[in-house]
């Protein structure tokens, strides 16, 4: 790269000021709302890993429709955002909880 002269500098500028532009842009995309960074798929080996469960446990689920998953190529996929909401949806209430909610309902 050659040393930068005065007579450069015009065109410097503006090829900087292009990159920012395009920084500024790549930035707004990240902190907007509707922005979800890709989350890429595990294996089973490593969705029973994070649940915690056997291999079979899953091969079962699977099996049921019970456990959200992808296939492809042979393959099954998981997400572990989708196997979060998946054990959030098994969610049992505490004696508490079933009181307070027997209590609004009655108190209407």
């Amino acid at each position: 790269m050659e040393t930068p002269t005065l007579e450069h500098t015009p065109k410097m500028l503006q090829t900087l000021i292009g990159r920012f532009g395009i920084l500024e842009e790549r930035i707004s995309k990240l902190s907007s709302p509707n922005y979800k960074p890709i989350e890429p798929p595990i294996n089973l080996k490593d969705g029973a890993k994070f649940l915690g469960v056997s291999d079979a446990f899953m091969y079962k689920g699977v099996q049921s429709g019970n456990l959200p998953h992808y296939k492809k190529g042979g393959k099954l996929y998981f997400l572990k955002s989708e196997l979060l909401e998946w054990v959030k949806s098994g969610r049992i209430k505490s004696n508490i909880q079933l009181s307070e909610d027997l209590d609004n309902t009655l108190n209407k």
